[in-house]
């Protein structure tokens, strides 16, 4: 009893010293805070603060979609250089500038062009606000389109944004009919035609030549674009590998073999070399160790 007794006081007293800890800060640092104007205030950063300096200055807001922090360090000589000498809590604080987005999407609503390639970096981030967003003008030459879009803010013209892009149509080109793992063989059941828009500036295979027997580079998922950053050409002859070479000549067809003096992909010219006479050849690349002579 005697015992319990003691683990009851002890408690007791932990619970008063953590709280008397607790009154010893006059500003509670939070460890993070967005902020969406241009100053960063006092009542912005901190959780708990004398209310007669809710509105003390503390720094100007990061960039939009920029970060800022804030150290305690930084707090104290703020608070000095003005003979204050509050007690702060925490070490520092991240703080992020909240941004409006001027989206893909606005611009296709707005314009009323659903097949746009943005050539403009997207989306375009401005100081948080409530907009109204205008379309100014749209000039178009070829399938390169120049937009204007006026932002308001109520009914006072804040700025105009401009933005290029391409307008595209659809095309049929090479998509993945299923999930293809890293490391596969991109063989011909592996691949479906469909029309879509194809984005700008991806470097999209076109043609089902030009991916069948490629490697998959990363997870392909159904439906996904081939691309140069997922598939790569397989090497079907590695410099060193004894080819079986068909000869093709007058209608006459001889197979044989010989020594390949150069990595090789499908429909690559390399030079082979017979071994017992030395001489030196090109052929074309045809299949898996296999090269054509004509």
């Amino acid at each position: 009893m005697k015992c319990f007794k003691q683990l009851i006081i002890s408690s007791v007293s932990i619970f008063f010293i953590l709280t008397l800890a607790g009154f010893a800060c006059d500003i509670t640092l939070k460890t993070t805070a967005e902020v969406s104007n241009n100053k960063v205030y006092l009542k912005d950063i901190a959780s708990q603060f004398p209310k007669e300096l809710s509105d003390f200055y503390v720094s100007n807001s990061p960039f939009i979609n920029g970060t800022l922090i804030i150290t305690k360090g930084y707090l104290k000589s703020l608070f000095k250089n003005k003979g204050l000498t509050p007690t702060i809590c925490g070490k520092k604080i991240t703080i992020t500038r909240k941004a409006f987005f001027l989206t893909q999407e606005t611009v296709r609503q707005l314009t009323g062009l659903k097949a746009l390639n943005f050539i403009s970096s997207m989306p375009i981030a401005l100081p948080y606000n409530k907009y109204n967003l205008r379309l100014k003008s749209m000039k178009k030459n070829g399938r390169f389109v120049w937009i204007v879009i006026s932002v308001f803010k109520g009914k006072k013209l804040y700025r105009n944004v401009g933005i290029s892009a391409k307008i595209t149509s659809t095309q049929l080109v090479p998509i993945a009919s299923c999930d293809i793992r890293r490391g596969d063989i991109i063989t011909q059941s592996k691949i479906t035609l469909k029309k879509v828009i194809v984005p700008a500036n991806k470097p999209i295979l076109k043609t089902e030549n030009s991916i069948k027997g490629c490697v998959a580079i990363t997870d392909i998922r159904k439906g996904q674009f081939f691309t140069t950053s997922n598939t790569k050409k397989r090497v079907l002859v590695k410099k060193g590998d004894i080819v079986k070479v068909t000869v093709v000549e007058n209608s006459i067809s001889i197979n044989t073999v010989a020594k390949a003096l150069r990595n090789g992909f499908d429909k690559d010219i390399i030079p082979i070399m017979y071994e017992n006479s030395k001489k030196v050849i090109t052929a074309k690349v045809i299949g898996n160790k296999q090269v054509l002579v004509q």
